[in-house]
């Protein structure tokens, strides 16, 4: 991707950069990302029985995360003006961490909210 540069450290991950005004990445007023990586149930538990591998609890909420170590850099014009803020599970500001030039992925935070 030509508009952001992404660097993460982990064997399973997916970061999705998606504009919220229908704008390209590059002029968007309003850019979402998200960090994605392993996750499983709480309480889930398998066991190998036969040579395969047997689902003996499911667990439930809360989900559990892996940790993602990264950075992601947006090239852009503005990008040292444009401020990263982190959003929590269900979308609301909570805090801004610094600039879309060049930020850090939180260990604990999955949503990212890019204005400008």
């Amino acid at each position: 991707m030509s508009d952001v540069a992404i660097e993460v450290d982990a064997e399973y991950a997916s970061v999705l950069i998606v504009s919220l005004d229908d704008l390209p990445i590059r002029t968007s007023r309003k850019v979402l990302v998200q960090v994605v990586t392993e996750e499983t149930n709480n309480g889930w538990q398998v066991e190998l029985s036969d040579g395969l591998m047997k689902i003996v609890a499911l667990g439930g909420a809360p989900l559990l995360v892996k940790n993602v170590v990264g950075q992601i850099a947006f090239r852009r014009p503005d990008a040292g003006r444009c401020k990263v803020t982190t959003l929590d599970g269900n979308g609301y500001p909570l805090k801004t961490i610094g600039t879309a030039s060049n930020f850090s992925l939180l260990p604990d935070t999955l949503y990212y909210l890019v204005t400008p």
